[in-house]
């Protein structure tokens, strides 16, 4: 059974407040804060570590540790020519323990994202966000 577009929009979104809640509204490169008008929150992006398109695993694409708060110009730092390369160094070098998570990511095997492991990374999703 393949998910509904409102099934995956609505754990992107859990899943986006999430990663803004764990990096404080900070890039994780710099530090910059997002602004607080919301008409300027697109300056900042979560980012997947690992990419749920092009050759990603979508069973990881919702994870929490697959993620990171970015501003606009490390975000396309990260998308350019070895920007996986220079994010991983980044998150090895500040914090092993969330890149051992990233690696052990990387080892998941892909298969078919049900519904099932979609609502289980939804319930966790919300009980970070408190559900919101």
């Amino acid at each position: 059974m393949s998910l509904t577009p409102s099934q995956k929009q609505r754990a992107a979104d859990l899943w986006r407040t999430a990663v803004r809640g764990l990096f404080h509204n900070r890039c994780f490169v710099c530090g910059r804060t997002e602004p607080a008008n919301p008409s300027q929150l697109t300056m900042f992006h979560c980012h997947h570590v690992e990419p749920k398109k092009m050759g990603g695993n979508p069973h990881i694409a919702y994870k929490l540790e697959n993620g990171c708060l970015l501003c606009r110009s490390h975000h396309e730092q990260a998308h350019g020519p070895d920007g996986k390369l220079w994010l991983d160094q980044l998150i090895e070098d500040r914090f092993p323990e969330w890149f051992s998570l990233i690696l052990n990511l990387r080892r998941v095997k892909p298969h078919p994202y049900t519904q099932e492991c979609l609502e289980l990374d939804v319930e966790k999703l919300k009980a970070v966000t408190n559900g919101e």
